[in-house]
Order: C-alpha cells, then structure tokens, then sequence
C-alpha cells in the first residue's frame, strides 16, 4: 500500500494515509491506529517497520490486521523506525500524535482520553512484570526508558 522498499524507513502519518486510501472501515482504523503509536510511544517499541504493520483483506475491503511484534526497548536512544510526524523523542512524539489527531479522525480530548487509557493500561507494568517473575535486573534496565515514555503520555493526557 505504501509501495515502500524492505527496510525503508516510513512515518506513522504515512500509514495513516494509507488507511484513509484504502481501509474499508477507515475511521475505526485510523483510531486503532493512533491508539498502537501511543501504545508503541508508552512501552518504548521502537522495532516497529512496516512489516510489522499488517492489512487484512476482507470482502468489504481493507482493514488493518490485529497487533502484533510489539516490544519494549530498554534503550531510550534509540529511536524508532516507523516516526510519528517526524519526532525523536517520546515528549516530541507524543506532542506531534496530540496535534494531528485530527488525521486519525479523533477530537483533542477524545485523544487526550486514549493517551490517559493507554498510560493507564500500562503504568503498572512494573508490578505485572514481577507477579510473572521477571528479575529485578531487568525491570531496572527497562525502567529508564519506560518510567520516561509513559510520563511523555501522563502529562500530555493531563
């Protein structure tokens, strides 16, 4: 759909247009759409290529597949490979996903909402990781990076 190259590196608001293009329930995925960059922004997902954005093709048309290959990333330089509007940090990506919600087909503050269920849905991750006996080394090592992503949403869904 976006004729990319394997590897190429896109921007979200690309995939956006896509859906607008070719999905056969545009505005339920443009929303779904939006809520995986606050999701992918929150848990620091920065593996997030094309080939892990997927399209179902269905009868009525296109929609976009379930989610899928999403994983944290412990290091907060790095940077993610699909951008949202161009951003490199999850205070920038979060304020450029806030101020073109309007591409996704949803009002401020029913953007503002999203952002507050996903860092809401997310802030305990600390606790969930050690009721399912994941080493305090490693919550340690994602914490900087997660603690600093999922602020990005808290404050911006304030």
């Amino acid at each position: 759909m976006l004729e990319a190259a394997d590897g190429e590196r896109r921007d979200y608001f690309e995939l956006a247009e896509a859906l607008t293009e070719f999905s056969s329930q545009t505005t339920s995925d443009l929303r779904q759409l939006w809520r995986r960059i606050a999701f992918s922004i929150a848990v620091h997902n920065t593996d997030d290529h094309l080939r892990n954005h997927g399209f179902l093709r269905e009868r009525s048309g296109w929609s976009l597949s379930p989610a899928f290959d999403m994983n944290p990333n412990p290091d907060l330089a790095e940077g993610r490979v699909t951008s949202v509007g161009g951003a490199s940090s999850p205070i920038d990506e979060v304020a450029a996903l806030i101020s073109n919600a309007a591409v996704f087909d949803l009002t401020h503050d029913h953007a503002r909402q999203i952002l507050f269920d996903v860092f809401t849905a997310t802030a305990e991750w600390k606790v969930v990781a050690r009721r399912n006996g994941i080493a305090e080394s490693e919550i340690a090592e994602f914490s900087p990076a997660l603690d600093a992503s999922m602020k990005a949403l808290r404050d911006a869904a304030e």
